[in-house]
């Protein structure tokens, strides 16, 4: 295991040192959409924030050569993002996802691309032999959780120090000022979110509960009766300044999530900490932000209609506690679950890889 609080050392970039940022979906757009109030800036990855610590930030077109772009060729897809990566002036490259800059880690790794690689990690590959071929290239990893790092140096033999753990961090000015739930009529709960959500358990463990329920996904996987208590809203049919109006009603919001290898629910914890509500969530052995520990909320374990039930009578019954889980998890989030700490953690590490490149 590597140390807690293991950080990269605080040395200087160039002035104005220049990070090209891609992911698997248009941070382009994205960054356009958060200045505009749209989304949150977590989802950004903090490369909005870089700024401020001496880089310039180069949002890379997210698609530009159809014909390359509509190519898959499996891990090696992603070629039109990547291709004009190669001859771009920029001294780092930065990507939010590892999987659509395999070509460039194979680059890398034999010494035919120049430029410095990094790459956020939420998710562990599932093939080790083809994780140590196409994805050794890169010059640092950067883990959202320390199970996370773990499992890169001791199950893919990754070396120590190309790994870092930047914990994510919501983007508070998004969620404004603290408010507390209203306490009036039955306590209102939330759910978003579709990928690995385990919405039958949660609909049992609430069903004829004196809550109410909505739950914000496209086409979920039920196979039994929706009680009154629920209402089902399509996630694709409600902006997210329409989903911050519900939070703000809101007593708290619930993740369940299948038992699954990698972060699921991790989006939908950071707007629970952002609005400052209690949360019950799954566990995941990959999460690393110990509600419980925090006073934010209730982790159950997968599949245990019981004990979310168990976990919601507790905050049905007991309004106060709710609002103190939710005004704790607001002060996490103020503390050290932020954007503004993940962007000087990130930062931290470019310089690091900067510095050894040299």
């Amino acid at each position: 295991m590597i140390p807690c609080d293991r950080r990269p050392h605080m040395s200087h970039s160039s002035p104005g040192s220049r990070v090209a940022f891609v992911n698997s979906y248009p941070m382009d757009r994205c960054r356009q959409w958060w200045l505009d109030g749209q989304i949150p800036g977590h989802l950004i990855w903090g490369a909005q924030h870089l700024g401020d610590h001496h880089f310039e930030v180069d949002y890379v077109q997210h698609e530009k050569l159809t014909m390359l772009r509509r190519l898959r060729l499996g891990p090696f897809s992603w070629l039109d993002q990547q291709l004009r990566l190669i001859f771009r002036q920029t001294d780092i490259i930065y990507s939010g996802h590892y999987a659509n800059v395999t070509l460039l880690s194979y680059l890398r790794s034999r010494r035919i691309l120049r430029k410095p690689l990094v790459c956020t990690v939420f998710m562990p590959p599932d093939n080790r032999a083809f994780f140590r071929r196409a994805y050794y290239g890169h010059d640092a990893f950067i883990c959202l959780s320390h199970p996370l790092a773990a499992y890169l140096i001791e199950e893919q033999n990754v070396p120590a120090d190309r790994v870092f753990v930047v914990p994510w961090g919501t983007d508070l000015p998004f969620y404004g000022e603290w408010q507390a739930p209203p306490s009036d009529g039955p306590p209102l709960f939330v759910a978003t979110g579709k990928t690995d959500r385990d919405y039958q358990t949660l609909v049992q463990a609430v069903d004829g509960l004196p809550m109410r329920l909505d739950i914000h996904c496209t086409n979920p996987d039920l196979s039994i009766s929706v009680p009154d208590n629920v209402v089902f809203r399509s996630s694709s049919a409600v902006s997210y300044p329409e989903l911050l109006t519900v939070l703000r009603r809101a007593s708290g919001v619930l993740i369940p999530t299948h038992a699954v290898s990698h972060m699921a629910g991790q989006t939908s914890l950071l707007d629970a900490l952002g609005a400052g509500r209690a949360s019950v969530m799954t566990r995941n052995p990959l999460v690393d932000i110990d509600l419980e520990a925090l006073g934010a909320g209730i982790l159950v374990d997968p599949y245990d209609v019981a004990a979310w039930r168990r976990a919601l009578e507790r905050l049905i019954a007991d309004p106060s506690l709710t609002r103190e889980m939710g005004r704790r998890a607001r002060r996490a989030a103020e503390d050290h679950l932020n954007l503004r700490r993940f962007a000087g953690d990130l930062a931290a590490v470019l310089r690091t890889v900067l510095a050894r490149s040299h």
